[in-house]
């Protein structure tokens, strides 16, 4: 009886102990369970993400060129002398027509008043000469003048006909000359140089002033060849300055160099661009896009959902709590988004905050916007 007692006894203690030895391991692996997932929780990157968006989006080609001055021309006067008065100045803009400098004059004003002298002089002579021809005339006729002094009389009248045309001659390039004392604007312009000053003396051919034609002004850039059989004249063309960010100046191709250069395989190309208002200026920098195409129905994401890595784009999608790379190719850049030709489908949630500091097969959290309570 005590045999059996005691057989009962350890198989008690027995199924005693194997039940604390389960009840502690159980309680170890809850334990290590909860810090597994406190663990996980904490590690998680916090991300913001968005679902991107069908929009319509222009395909355009893009360049950089320079606005150039469509002419430019040197002043030079067409007679010598001393400069008297210069009426402008560097970078003033001028209009065709306008008196820009003077040349003392007094000289070719006399030469003038002599002309004109000596024109009526010889009118005068004229007009005694014919009277005296007429009366001659008469007694020649009546055989009383001789012929030899009428054909004396003829002949001094014809001289004096034939002096009146040299003297006409020589006192339209006395007031030439006089006129040539005032420079004129050949053209609409603004000035970039001046190269004399009031009192120096010119010669004839001396530049005196150097203009720019900046209306319309020309814009020169460059195309990859691919490009050239989407271009041609007349094509509109805008271009954007960065003195005036936000508008967009208009213009039309009015040049396509049919030789491609054999080193950048580019060809040059001109476009005009009316410039009324003056605000464009030569040597302005210029971003230049030409239009090719419309895409209504495009895939956009904000510009921060992009990242360059290792000449690749590519983009984070959160999926299930984990982050996956996605190689895309990408399109148009069109206001702070990017046209996504591949790689994203639209019902993605694509990482656009946090996305620098995953990797793929992150594990990655929404991040809740913090709301502070305003204490009342």
């Amino acid at each position: 009886m005590s045999i059996k007692t005691n057989k009962l006894k350890l198989l008690i203690l027995i199924i005693f102990s194997l039940f604390l030895f389960f009840a502690g391991c159980s309680k170890k692996d809850i334990a290590e369970s909860d810090k597994n997932i406190e663990k996980t929780d904490t590690e998680a990157i916090l991300v913001e993400t968005v679902q991107p968006v069908m929009q319509k989006v222009v395909h355009q080609i893009r360049a950089v060129g320079s606005f150039l001055p469509n002419d430019e021309v040197a002043i030079a006067p067409e007679i010598e002398g001393k400069i008297e008065k210069i009426l402008v100045d560097e970078g003033d803009v001028i209009h065709i027509g306008q008196l820009l400098l003077q040349i003392e004059d007094k000289r070719h004003k006399l030469s003038v008043n002599e002309a004109e002298a000596r024109i009526r002089t010889n009118k005068a002579s004229l007009a005694y000469l014919e009277t005296t021809l007429k009366r001659n005339e008469a007694l020649w006729k009546k055989q009383v003048l001789s012929d030899q002094d009428y054909d004396e009389t003829l002949s001094r009248v014809i001289m004096t006909r034939a002096r009146a045309d040299s003297l006409q001659a020589a006192l339209d390039w006395a007031r030439k000359n006089l006129e040539d004392t005032k420079v004129y604007s050949p053209m609409e312009g603004v000035i970039i140089e001046k190269t004399v000053s009031t009192g120096e003396y010119v010669h004839v051919g001396d530049t005196l002033l150097k203009v720019v034609k900046i209306n319309p002004l020309k814009l020169h850039f460059t195309l990859p060849e691919t490009y050239t059989g989407m271009v041609c004249l007349g094509q509109q063309v805008k271009a954007r300055v960065k003195s005036y960010p936000d508008e967009d100046f208009f213009g039309k191709i009015c040049f396509i160099n049919p030789h491609i250069d054999p080193v950048t395989r580019a060809v040059n190309i001109k476009a005009y661009f009316d410039n009324m208002d003056n605000r464009l200026n030569p040597g302005f920098f210029a971003d230049v896009f030409i239009f090719k195409n419309i895409n209504e129905k495009a895939l956009v994401i904000p510009g921060e959902g992009v990242i360059h890595r290792e000449g690749k784009h590519i983009a984070y999608i959160m999926k299930n709590g984990v982050a996956k790379r996605q190689k895309l190719q990408i399109g148009e850049y069109q206001q702070g988004c990017i046209e996504i030709l591949s790689g994203i489908r639209p019902d993605d949630l694509v990482i656009t905050s946090g996305n620098r500091s995953v990797q793929d097969g992150s594990i990655v959290k929404l991040r809740i916007p913090h709301i502070e309570r305003r204490n009342q």
